[in-house]
């Protein structure tokens, strides 16, 4: 890490604090484990499964295709009724050119819509993490937010202290001016700087009480 560049330096209490991206960084929302907010991608570039979604499953819901009986698909019917009673679903494209953007569908200001985008999964919101449409399309903006950042590589760590011997610490995902980043980083320098000025003060009572001259005082 000390060979990688600071995308941001201050000094804050007489220490300095420096930011950087997080180039090791490997995982991603899917990796939080989480079955009321997620996502699922079928795409030979992005591909995101999830044990509750197959991908017949998510067609069927995307196509709207849940109601109708009488053929081989009504096992894949019941199973998209069952998801759709317990979840708010949005649609999911991906702008793919050097890399994948996502969007909720329709919803993606990509400069060519014509061939590098691509509509290939869906988002799913827990009816009882959001009880209304507005509040659930709020969760998966974020969530594809999350995602954009961990694809674009826009997560970062930092590193307090000259030689990180304050604190350290990675996987901030999204700006660093906006992550909280910055504020962790400034609360290790605080708890650093009281914990010195309590040493000082222990060693300061130390002499007096044992009475050592102040020249050897070091």
């Amino acid at each position: 890490m000390n060979n990688r560049e600071a995308v941001y330096t201050e000094e804050y209490k007489g220490h300095t604090i420096k930011v950087y991206q997080d180039t090791d960084y490997q995982e991603s929302p899917k990796d939080w484990g989480d079955d009321s907010v997620f996502l699922v991608g079928y795409h030979r570039d992005f591909t995101v499964e999830n044990q509750l979604v197959s991908e017949d499953i998510c067609r069927a819901i995307a196509e709207n295709d849940t109601k109708k009986t009488g053929d081989d698909d009504d096992y894949i019917r019941e199973q998209a009724r069952d998801i759709v009673k317990k979840y708010h679903t949005f649609g999911l494209e991906a702008y793919i050119h050097s890399g994948v953007t996502l969007a909720l569908s329709n919803e993606g200001n990509f400069c060519d819509r014509n061939w590098d985008v691509s509509q290939l999964g869906m988002v799913f919101i827990a009816k009882s993490e959001a009880r209304t449409k507005l509040k659930a399309r709020k969760l998966a903006l974020s969530l594809i937010e999350s995602w954009n950042d961990c694809l674009s590589g826009n997560v970062y760590g930092y590193r307090a202290g000259e030689d990180a011997e304050i604190g350290s610490c990675w996987g901030f995902i999204g700006d660093y001016e906006e992550s909280g980043i910055l504020e962790q980083a400034r609360s290790d320098v605080d708890v650093f700087v009281e914990s010195e000025r309590q040493k000082k003060q222990r060693k300061t009572k130390a002499y007096l009480l044992n009475r050592v001259p102040i020249y050897r005082r070091i």
